[in-house]
């Protein structure tokens, strides 16, 4: 009858209405869900980034004042050594405020033992630099502390720098994490979105259209963004790599240059003890005596003579002989056919 079909129109429109309600509900929420993955993988990008630039510049200061510790300990000029300490003192204060900053962004308890790692590091390094420093400027032992910078500093200024390395990897796993809880929800979001888009389709061409176009550029958006995301992975691991060799290289110039300068420093030592020498000291014998000492602090003098020349007997004389096999040679002539 009519009312009867008046009805069942009514039952129908009704359901049909019910049901595209509940598609288009289900719609605005998949398009929430897409909009919040986009905005909270953009979070994650720039957080975990900006992290991994702020250890970065913190190492990069750490570096700066890795060669400014060693200056320190080789310069003379007291007013260059006060610059350079000023210098050091400035950037340490700035490695400090990034570590700070750092903590005020941990997030996981392993975050927090590494960096507490990267303070303990630099505590103990700088610790064992101030007490270099204290006998090279206070206790004027200069030697004993370029010793003290070598055999011990330079080996925690490696443990410091291998802290800080284990941070920026972990940083970069965090990275990779996040890229894979993103793409395991955008896979359950999409999927959720193909079955709505498939009833749609059935129901309504128009919003079929509207929900594939939607998933279309969130798709392209996540796209973009996990290539972002591969590039920043990559460049990290390049970047750490490229650290870890100008790390390598710049603790082997400091030890290279390390050895220069205390071998510098002995030979000036052994010339300026040998000219004090020939003013104070007025026995010839004890004076050459000094000079082959001095000599074999620096060279291998275990086969050592001077003799003199008498112009008018045309004799040689030995004054100090030193030899591993022979005996001291008697006085001669200078000429062919003898040892001379």
């Amino acid at each position: 009858s009519l009312a009867g079909d008046t009805r069942l129109g009514a039952r129908l429109l009704l359901c049909f209405g019910l049901l595209i309600t509940t598609l288009t509900f289900l719609g605005a929420l998949s398009l929430y869900q897409l909009h919040s993955l986009d905005t909270e993988l953009t979070h994650i990008v720039e957080r975990e980034w900006t992290k991994v630039e702020l250890s970065r510049l913190a190492q990069s200061r750490s570096n700066q004042n890795n060669r400014i510790a060693v200056m320190v300990f080789f310069v003379t000029d007291e007013a260059e050594r006060e610059a350079l300490m000023a210098q050091r003192s400035r950037n340490a204060e700035e490695v400090s405020r990034l570590i700070q900053t750092l903590t005020e962004r941990i997030k996981s308890s392993r975050e927090q033992e590494l960096l507490e790692a990267v303070k303990q590091q630099r505590g103990v390094y700088v610790d064992k630099y101030l007490y270099a420093l204290e006998l090279l400027i206070e206790k004027r032992q200069p030697e004993v502390a370029r010793e003290i910078m070598r055999r011990e500093a330079l080996p925690l200024i490696t443990q410091y720098h291998n802290s800080w390395d284990d941070y920026v990897t972990y940083q970069g796993e965090q990275m990779n994490q996040a890229q894979m809880r993103q793409a395991a929800t955008a896979g359950r979001i999409r999927t959720t979105s193909l079955v709505l888009m498939t009833f749609e389709i059935l129901l309504c061409a128009s919003i079929g259209i509207f929900v594939f176009r939607t998933i279309a550029r969130h798709a392209q958006t996540r796209k973009q963004s996990e290539d972002l995301l591969l590039q920043a992975q990559e460049n990290l691991e390049r970047r750490v790599e490229d650290r870890t060799a100008e790390l390598a290289e710049v603790n082997e110039g400091l030890r290279t240059e390390m050895h220069q300068r205390a071998a510098a420093e002995t030979l000036r030592q052994v010339l300026f003890e040998i000219t004090q020498g020939v003013n104070s000291i007025s026995n010839l014998d004890e004076l050459l005596k000094f000079i082959h000492q001095a000599i074999g602090r620096v060279l291998y003098a275990e086969n050592f003579f001077v003799a003199l020349h008498n112009p008018t007997t045309g004799m040689l004389t030995m004054q100090i002989f030193v030899d591993e096999h022979d005996e001291e040679l008697p006085p001669a002539k200078l000429g062919r056919g003898n040892r001379w």
